[in-house]
């Protein structure tokens, strides 16, 4: 059966990839928004949507693979590609090997493979996957939105809360992989070669994954940087309409 996308709008292209243990909805005040000057297109990532819980294969190539195919069904020659947490992986992956098919990339709590605290919390989580799933996604969400005097995020909670609910109707091995790639994935190596509009977008409580970011700008010395204030990992839901406005004077300023 084929796989499902959802599609709104006309006019140039926008791509909305959404992250690990999550669907396309979490951008549906995007797809709203957008969809009145933009052919706006969503769809479910392997493993998720129609298929959580299936133990699919969860390497970067069939994710990829994935998207090409979303690419080659709706005959878009090329589009913007706005994409959240893990999905940012897969944009930026589809972006280097497919340049031409890329306008412009807009990640969401995005991050990479740099020595870093972020980085290190991520080897713990790794070092521990051998004890029981639902033990391991709580440890794993701990981790992931710290809350303490040096990190304080009064959302860490409700993250930590509705990322162990919907990891726990994903396949196990679909996480694991996910890690393993943002672990090993030498994800900054491929960044530093994609010459596209880059616009950043971290939430002002996503203290950790911030930490690896202390040479985007080295990497990408055209990116725009924006933080939204008062928000945690998945800015864009708690500063909605900030976020729609950022993000289509950048679409206008790169057309």
């Amino acid at each position: 059966m084929d796989k499902q996308i959802w599609t709104c709008g006309q006019g140039e292209a926008i791509i909305f990839i959404h992250g690990l243990v999550g669907n396309h909805t979490v951008f549906k005040e995007q797809v709203a928004a957008l969809s009145k000057c933009y052919y706006t297109v969503a769809y479910d990532m392997l493993g998720h949507g129609a298929e959580k819980g299936i133990a699919v294969n969860f390497e970067m190539a069939n994710l990829v693979n994935e998207l090409l195919a979303v690419y080659n069904r709706l005959q878009i020659q090329q589009a913007n590609i706005c994409s959240l947490s893990f999905g940012t992986y897969i944009a930026n992956e589809f972006a280097y090997q497919y340049p031409e098919k890329v306008t412009s990339l807009c990640h969401i709590g995005a991050s990479y493979d740099n020595p870093s605290f972020f980085h290190e919390e991520l080897i713990k989580v790794w070092n521990k996957r051998e004890i029981h799933y639902r033990d391991w996604l709580q440890y794993y969400a701990c981790k992931m939105n710290p809350n303490n005097p040096v990190m304080r995020d009064p959302y860490a909670y409700k993250s930590r809360k509705i990322f162990q609910k919907y990891g726990g109707e994903i396949a196990s091995s679909v996480v694991m992989q996910a890690l393993h790639y943002m672990l090993f994935g030498r994800v900054r190596s491929r960044l530093s070669k994609i010459k596209r509009p880059f616009l950043w977008v971290m939430g002002e409580y996503d203290h950790i994954r911030k930490t690896c970011l202390y040479d985007l700008h080295d990497i990408l010395p055209e990116v725009i940087y924006i933080e939204l204030p008062g928000t945690p990992h998945v800015a864009h839901l708690y500063q909605t309409e900030l976020f729609n406005q950022t993000y289509q004077r950048f679409l206008l300023q790169h057309k």
